[in-house]
């Protein structure tokens, strides 16, 4: 930080100094500086793309979705569709509650990189939330032929499965899921609801109890402590 002060002092239009410095902050947490370093770049030249993207981060940090949405909006307007604006736009919109928006962007990324891995494993999770479980279906088989697959593919692909009727073969990929990641929490989840649909209530409450033990209520919500009151007596 120091060099990039000395720097500034000697030269006041250079505006990459002040969005390095004002990176340097970031890094440190420092998030009330590294914005007031922006800010002032901002005012130099209102045309630098690193200005916007850095703080952007920032605003995700800071859980500002609102303006982080403004900042990658404003990235796109300068340097056009790019999957990297539009899938960190999508993850604010995502922390927000807005999945519809959420999902547009997702859908604009595969537009410029129809492999996108993430958004490939985002959208099918969304479709999840939507209950369009064959549409998440579609998108997950799309995913999995691009290979390197991770617990959180099939724990998601394994539920989509197990709810169009493929009961056996979304039970086996939730529970690879878990063989990938013991400590995959929302796996737990998944596995709990479908031996309800099963009716099969003691095994129910084995992963309601495990998913609640792994901090499933602390990462995600209340959702499993619900299903317990519900159903484990």
């Amino acid at each position: 930080i120091s060099d990039f002060t000395m720097a500034w002092e000697l030269d006041k239009e250079h505006v990459a100094i002040l969005v390095n410095r004002g990176n340097c902050y970031s890094a440190l947490k420092d998030y009330e500086s590294a914005l007031a370093d922006y800010k002032t770049a901002e005012t130099l030249d209102p045309t630098e793309l690193s200005i916007y993207y850095n703080r952007a981060h920032v605003y995700d940090k800071m859980e500002s979705y609102e303006l982080a949405i403004a900042d990658y909006t404003k990235c796109i307007e300068l340097a056009g569709p790019k999957a990297d604006f539009y899938q960190r736009r999508s993850d604010a919109y995502h922390y927000l509650g807005d999945e519809l928006s959420a999902m547009k962007d997702i859908e604009n990324v595969l537009s410029v990189e129809p492999d996108h891995i993430l958004a490939l494993n985002n959208l099918g999770y969304i479709y999840i939330q939507f209950e369009e479980y064959e549409k998440a279906v579609e998108i997950f088989i799309r995913r999995e032929k691009l290979g390197n697959l991770d617990t959180y593919f099939f724990s998601n692909y394994g539920y989509a499965l197990f709810m169009t009727g493929k009961q056996e073969l979304g039970i086996e990929y939730v529970t690879k899921a878990l063989d990938l990641n013991l400590k995959n929490s929302y796996a737990c989840k998944y596995l709990a609801l479908m031996m309800l649909a099963k009716n099969d209530l003691t095994a129910a409450c084995e992963w309601i109890n495990k998913g609640i033990a792994l901090g499933y209520t602390t990462k995600y919500d209340n959702a499993l402590v619900d299903l317990k009151a519900e159903h484990c007596k």
